[in-house]
């Protein structure tokens, strides 16, 4: 399965821009950490203006039947077996726990 890792450094702040083009197509991310419930949450547009915005949940699809593409999808996964999806920490967000882009053509 081809997946690609969306890069997210939050060492520096609970809230970051950045630029990923992925499968050809360019997504702009705004992510978010809400001290309130513990998790980040993201906003995803297009550059044709579509946009969506989710809570960063893992082993799931974030966007679903989202209009924002119909090219894949993400999902935030960990590699490591012992990680709790029920207990994600602040730091875990990008090292222990990974935002994967996976096109709908590769999902098992």
């Amino acid at each position: 399965m081809k997946s690609y890792v969306v890069p997210m450094s939050v060492e520096g702040s609970a809230y970051f821009t950045q630029t990923v083009n992925l499968s050809g197509q360019a997504f702009s991310f705004r992510f978010l950490w809400n001290e309130r419930d513990q998790h980040f949450y993201m906003d995803v547009e297009t550059t044709d203006g579509k946009k969506n915005s989710v809570k960063l949940v893992p082993n799931n699809a974030l966007l679903g039947k989202s209009s924002v593409t119909d090219l894949g999808d993400f999902y935030l996964l960990s590699q490591d077996s012992s990680a709790d999806p029920e207990k994600i920490e602040y730091s875990q967000y990008g090292s222990v726990w990974n935002l994967y882009w996976i096109p709908f053509d590769q999902e098992e």
